[in-house]
């Protein structure tokens, strides 16, 4: 076993161990090893590996720039875009989150995680136009937006949000019977949300 080979078994254990430091030292010792023997393959996945320790670890900019560099090196690799999705997402970069998670899908990889983040960056995407909309008084618009993102993930975390600002786009409107609809929905996702109750 080369030093670069023990370096990156050293990175794989510590990010299963959740040692993300440690991770992220390990896998730059051995991407140093791996580009020095020329081992593109070996590089493409530290690559991969050390953006996730980077951004499991809260370093979202660093591990996109090491999905980049993999996606930059291997356009159609799904580990690299998927590698860069996640950051992305990380990033809250829903719009470019969404377009690099596609791609993935779109050349055939039907990774639950990948499918889970586009998912949430599809949702993200759909709540934040929405937002926009609202704030724009928009309203029709926004109602749209928040139903598309309803419709994605129904049982997204902060649906409640969602639900409550679709309410409040209805009132707008004059739509009470909606806006009501909604405003109970938003208190059953979120009992404890004061917001909720006030919409009713």
């Amino acid at each position: 076993m080369t030093s670069w080979q023990r370096h990156r078994d050293r990175g794989v254990a510590a990010l299963e161990s959740r040692d993300y430091r440690e991770a992220i030292d390990a896998f730059t010792d051995a991407l140093k090893g791996a580009k020095l023997a020329q081992e593109s393959d070996a590089v493409a996945t530290l690559l991969a590996r050390r953006s996730a320790a980077f951004l499991e670890g809260g370093m979202p900019e660093e591990a996109r720039r090491d999905a980049e560099e993999l996606v930059r090196a291997r356009p159609g690799s799904v580990k690299g875009l998927n590698a860069l999705g996640a950051a992305l997402m990380g990033l809250k970069e829903w719009e470019a989150a969404e377009a690099a998670l596609a791609k993935a899908e779109s050349l055939g990889s039907s990774d639950p995680g990948l499918l889970k983040n586009l998912k949430q960056a599809r949702y993200m995407l759909a709540k934040d136009y929405g937002n926009s909309a609202f704030k724009d008084k928009s309203f029709d618009e926004a109602i749209q937006h928040y139903s598309v993102a309803l419709s994605l993930d129904p049982d997204n975390p902060d649906t409640h949000l969602v639900l409550s600002n679709r309410s409040a786009s209805h009132c707008s409107l004059g739509r009470y019977e909606e806006a009501r609809a909604d405003a109970e929905a938003a208190v059953r996702r979120a009992r404890e949300w004061p917001k909720a109750h006030a919409r009713l």
